[in-house]
């Protein structure tokens, strides 16, 4: 029988350091930390961008340009790399990862484009 406000923890290694972090209730300051120096939420907004075009080198090459007009405004970029499908319907598809504290309005210029078809979400991976 377990007592009211009490927890039991069944583990295969109680070294980990989070059992320490627990005992302390120092893992949420730690885990805030650790999403401050990442760039992950709460502190940080993620937005994932898929670019789809007709050549695999020209898809690219706009992936490219896109990331430096972003970095230019101080918004971290990670990739572009391939979808893991990589083609669908004869275009070919890269990601890229935002990391921003908040996008400007004036940087939706950016992700207009008529020779390739952009697609943004906030929390969703594609495949």
């Amino acid at each position: 029988l377990i007592a009211q406000n009490e927890l039991i923890i069944q583990v295969y290694d109680y070294e980990n350091p989070i059992f320490n972090q627990l005992e302390g209730l120092d893992f949420y300051k730690n885990e805030l930390k650790n999403r401050e120096l990442t760039k992950m939420p709460p502190t940080y907004q993620l937005m994932q961008v898929m670019v789809e075009g007709r050549s695999y080198l020209k898809t690219y090459q706009h992936c490219l340009r896109m990331k430096q007009e972003l970095e230019l405004e101080g918004i971290l970029v990670v990739g572009p790399y391939a979808s893991h499908v990589m083609k669908d319907k004869d275009y070919y598809r890269f990601i890229m990862i935002l990391k921003y504290k908040m996008l400007d309005e004036s940087l939706h210029h950016i992700f207009r484009n008529h020779e390739f078809r952009i697609h943004t979400a906030g929390d969703i991976i594609w495949y």
